[in-house]
């Protein structure tokens, strides 16, 4: 696209013509062909035979229940890997809880275990 240059034009040397508007219909044209041509391509460039992918075809509902059952088990294994690693952190709490009341009772009562240095002196 040329620039306007108002010393060229204004002076004679070369006449100023507008640049011409360009189609707008290019883009979408070539949107919608790109997906037609890259879907076409893709059932034909599946890793499947051609018997799975013409039986795929007539009965499109059995693959998503298919793919759809699979999802489903899979959200079933992670929720119960969740509320395993729940039930283990809640276990950990509790014992941190009653290790905290163990210490605090020994604190209490004056305990003071023969192996224990004491460091108040250093």
């Amino acid at each position: 696209m040329e620039k306007y240059d108002r010393d060229r034009h204004t002076h004679g040397i070369k006449p100023y013509s507008p640049p011409k508007q360009k189609s707008k219909k290019g883009l979408p044209l070539g949107l919608i062909f790109g997906m037609i041509v890259g879907s076409i391509l893709g059932l034909f460039l599946a890793p499947k035979s051609g018997q799975s992918l013409r039986e795929d075809l007539k009965d499109p509902k059995g693959v998503f229940e298919d793919q759809k059952d699979k999802i489903v088990d899979k959200v079933k294994v992670k929720k119960a890997e969740l509320e395993e690693v729940k039930r283990i952190k809640d276990s950990d709490q509790d014992l941190m809880a009653a290790q905290k009341r163990a210490i605090r009772e020994d604190v209490k009562d004056g305990y003071v275990n023969k192996d224990s240095v004491d460091l108040s002196n250093l």
